[in-house]
C-alpha cells in the first residue's frame, strides 16, 4: 500500500470521528449520546496510534527485545471501528435532519 493512502485513510477516519463528535453535541437522545461516544473513542484511538507507533519506532531504533506490535494493531482496529461507527450515526443524524426538514 502506498504511504499516501494509508494517510488519507487516516485523516478521512479522523475526519469521521470529529464530524461525529460535533454533531452529537447538539442534543441529548440514543443517536446522538452514540455519536458523541464514537467520536471520542475515535480521536482517544487516534492519539493512542500515534504514541504507539512512536513507541514502536523507539523499540526498534534501540533493539528493545519484545515487542510484537500489539498495541499498534489494538489502536489501528478500534480506529477503524469508530470511524464506521462515527460514519454511520452522522450519516443517520444528518439523513433524520434532513428528512424533518423536507
Amino acid at each position: 500500500m502506498h504511504p499516501f493512502v494509508a494517510i488519507a485513510v487516516l485523516v478521512l477516519a479522523v475526519i469521521a470521528n470529529a464530524a461525529a463528535l460535533y454533531i452529537g453535541n447538539e442534543r441529548s437522545n440514543k443517536l446522538y449520546n452514540t455519536a458523541t461516544i464514537f467520536g471520542g473513542v475515535g480521536l482517544f484511538a487516534f492519539v493512542g496510534l500515534a504514541v504507539a507507533v512512536l513507541d514502536a519506532f523507539t523499540q526498534i531504533w534501540v533493539k528493545r527485545p519484545g515487542y510484537e506490535g500489539q498495541p499498534v494493531i489494538f489502536f489501528l482496529a478500534l480506529l477503524a471501528v469508530c470511524a464506521i461507527g462515527s460514519a454511520a450515526a452522522a450519516g443517520t443524524i444528518v439523513f433524520k435532519e434532513r428528512r424533518a426538514e423536507a
